[in-house]
C-alpha cells in the first residue's frame, strides 16, 4: 500500500464535514508515533524566531514498522507551502531512537495519533 497525504482547506462547518466523512468505509484504526528531532549544532536544524526548524529529522513507528525521515519545509514567502520528505524503513524503532540520540539530535516533539483507517473512493 502506498500512503498519499492530501491537505485541503475546508470551508464547511465541522458538523457538515463530519457528516460527509460518514460516507467513507471504516476499516479500523491506525496508530502512528512520531518523534521529531532538532540538531543543536547544525544551523539548518535550529529553532529560530521562537518558531520551529525548517528541516527536521523524524523517527516513526507505524504498526510493526519503523521509519526514519529527513523532512524539509518549503515556504512561499513566510507561509508554509509543502514538505519534501526522504524516508526509509528501519528494522527496530527503539534502536533507531538510540542511534539518533547518540548522533546528538535532541527531541523536539512527540506526536502519538490514533487515526481511523478509511477506505476512500476517489475519481479524477
Amino acid at each position: 500500500m502506498k500512503e498519499v497525504e492530501i491537505l485541503v482547506q475546508v470551508y464547511e462547518d465541522k458538523k457538515t464535514v463530519l457528516n460527509s466523512l460518514k460516507k467513507f468505509e471504516f476499516k479500523g484504526e491506525k496508530e502512528t508515533l512520531d518523534i521529531y528531532y532538532y540538531d543543536p549544532l547544525r544551523d539548518n536544524f535550529q529553532i529560530k524566531n521562537n518558531k520551529y526548524p525548517t528541516e527536521w529529522f523524524r523517527i516513526r513507528q507505524k504498526g510493526e514498522k519503523a521509519f526514519v525521515t529527513y523532512k524539509k519545509d518549503n515556504f512561499n514567502k513566510d507561509i508554509w507551502s509543502y514538505s519534501d520528505e526522504t524516508e526509509t524503513e528501519i528494522g527496530n524503532f527503539e534502536i533507531g531512537k538510540k542511534i539518533i540520540n547518540k548522533l546528538g539530535f535532541k527531541e523536539l516533539i512527540t506526536i502519538n495519533d490514533i487515526l481511523p483507517n478509511l477506505k476512500v473512493g476517489v475519481s479524477c
